[in-house]
Parts: C-alpha cells; sequence; structure tokens
C-alpha cells in the first residue's frame, strides 16, 4: 500500500513505481515512487514552483525523490493548509488524503449563482453565528485550496487512467 509521511510542512505518499495522474502544477502522467502536498506560507508569490519544490523536499529530507521519476518529476501540490490539517483514510486497495483550506464553509456558494446558502440565516435550528454574519458582510469570501491525493493499488480501466488535453 502507500505510506504517508509528513516533515517539515511536506506530505509524501510513497509507494515505489507508481503511476502517477497529477491535475496540479506541472501536471500530467509520471511514474515516480512518491507525490507531495507542500504548504506554502501566507502571502506566498514565488514563480519558480519546480526550484521551491526541490528547496521543500531537500528541507525535508525528500529530496532525491524528486528525481526518482523516470517519466517527469514527482507530482507536487502546493497549498496554504498547515500539514498538521492533513486527513488520511483508506477502505480496501484505495487511499486518500487531503488538506482543505476554507476558513468558513458556510461562505461556499451553494447554487449555481453563488449565492451563499441563506436557509442559514433564516433557520433558528441551525447554528447561524458564521454563516450569518458572513451572508451580512460585503467582504467577497477568500478563495481557498482542496488537494486531494488519491491512490489504489488496483489497475485503472483505460478510460479512467487518461488525461484530457484540450
Amino acid at each position: 500500500m502507500f505510506d504517508a509521511t509528513v516533515r517539515e510542512g511536506v506530505l509524501r505518499l510513497h509507494r515505489p513505481e507508481t503511476r502517477w495522474l497529477s491535475t496540479g502544477w506541472n501536471g500530467g502522467q509520471s511514474l515516480a515512487d512518491a507525490g507531495f502536498n507542500v504548504s506554502v506560507p501566507e502571502g506566498f508569490d514565488r514563480t519558480d514552483l519546480g526550484a521551491y519544490r526541490d528547496e521543500r523536499l531537500a528541507q525535508a529530507g525528500f529530496k532525491s525523490e524528486s528525481d526518482a521519476g523516470r517519466d517527469g518529476d514527482a507530482p507536487t501540490l502546493f497549498t496554504g493548509v498547515s500539514m498538521e490539517h492533513a486527513r488520511g483514510a483508506c477502505l480496501g486497495p484505495v487511499v486518500a488524503y487531503a488538506t482543505v483550506g476554507l476558513s468558513n464553509p458556510a461562505m461556499l456558494p451553494m447554487d449555481p449563482g453563488g449565492a451563499a446558502d441563506d436557509r442559514a440565516a433564516s433557520d433558528p435550528e441551525r447554528d447561524g453565528d458564521a454563516s450569518t454574519s458572513a451572508a451580512t458582510t460585503d467582504d467577497p469570501p477568500r478563495p481557498g485550496t482542496v488537494n486531494l491525493i488519491l491512490g489504489t493499488t488496483r489497475r485503472l480501466a483505460d478510460g479512467a487512467a487518461r488525461t484530457r488535453r484540450g
């Protein structure tokens, strides 16, 4: 199965000779021994993401693994969430790790038009403190990230293992 390790703000999901499909930075298909989720500081504005990734993996003691891919670099996601908040689950041959950077889930749009969930403010049975104040503020919601790393030891069907190129 996969071995998860968190060090120095980096989550490594390790399994030798794994085929990865990434929709993150520098995404695509690769064959590598690990996939990574790297936390970044508030106000992060670097654009040299490959160099930044290499620095962070080296600090965490994972440097050699970023070069272990035969078909390109190991897949890497970036997030503003501290890795102490990373959560994982496993069921049978599937493992999932997630970081979710949403400061107030009640502010998420609940309809296609993007309006906040108005039921929270009008339903006295719901704890509406956060959602009521969020719904009445003029500040737009701050963007957040949801990073998911999923792995399986089973072979995927051909259609599930392809990337769509636009």
